[in-house]
């Protein structure tokens, strides 16, 4: 896991220069025709000032993270390999798939309803136009300061990794399921309502994760099979 994020952050940093097309418009435009009907609730999100509203988005999907992890390893060895296997797939495949079509994000267009993420992206934007001004030079100098800064906004890998807790929690654990839809809703809505994501991306996002889940599944289906045989 540590080596695929080592490799995903890289790419995630370098995606301006391996393929500086921005598919920012295109997006905006899917935007405004299929999911428009999300501003009036995200205008209720901008009214609600609290910090601790706005950390919910990145400390949910953390605490979804660590606890599936944990207890999943609790549950027994095969099932945490499988929620560990199909993890590792969406942050691997969510790399290659930044490369694709690349954007931003929807905040260069409209001003978030969280104050702490506002912040945290107009940072990051300084940090990309400086990389696209700078070039292989900027990276160079800046990559060891930098490699968590990259702004990659399709597909949402949140919603792809939160879905894959969500989904193994349904499968193995039901009773986390309790907590888990109402953190798995809460991230969908604030990833828009923050402006860190189209509403494509969140559809793209739960593709990839869907597709992970059924690689990580046949995975070890095939890896038991061996281990049945070889007994």
């Amino acid at each position: 896991l540590g080596a695929v994020m080592l490799l995903h952050f890289h790419i995630k940093l370098w995606i301006p220069l391996i393929n500086p097309r921005s598919y920012d418009p295109v997006y905006e435009t899917v935007d405004r025709i299929c999911f428009s009907w999300r501003d009036p609730l995200i205008r209720w999100r901008g009214e609600l000032h609290s910090a601790f509203v706005d950390h919910l988005y990145f400390n949910l999907f953390m605490f979804m993270f660590v606890c599936s992890f944990i207890v999943h390893h609790l549950y027994g060895r095969r099932e945490f390999r499988t929620v560990f296997l199909a993890s590792v797939l969406v942050q691997a495949f969510g790399a290659v798939c930044y490369l694709i079509a690349p954007a931003v994000g929807p905040f260069i267009y409209h001003d978030g309803a969280n104050a702490h993420v506002t912040i945290t992206q107009q940072g990051l934007l300084v940090i990309h136009q400086d990389l696209i001004a700078g070039g292989t030079d900027w990276l160079r100098i800046h990559t060891s300061q930098s490699l968590a800064a990259g702004l990659a906004a399709m597909p949402s890998l949140h919603i792809a990794a939160s879905f894959v807790f969500l989904y193994y929690a349904q499968k193995y654990g039901r009773w986390m399921t309790w907590c888990y839809w109402p953190f798995f809703v809460w991230i969908v809505f604030e990833a828009m309502a923050s402006r860190w994501h189209y509403g494509i991306d969140l559809v793209a996002g739960f593709a990839l994760s869907c597709v992970s889940i059924y690689l990580a599944n046949i995975w070890m289906e095939a890896r038991q099979i061996v281990i049945n045989d070889s007994e």
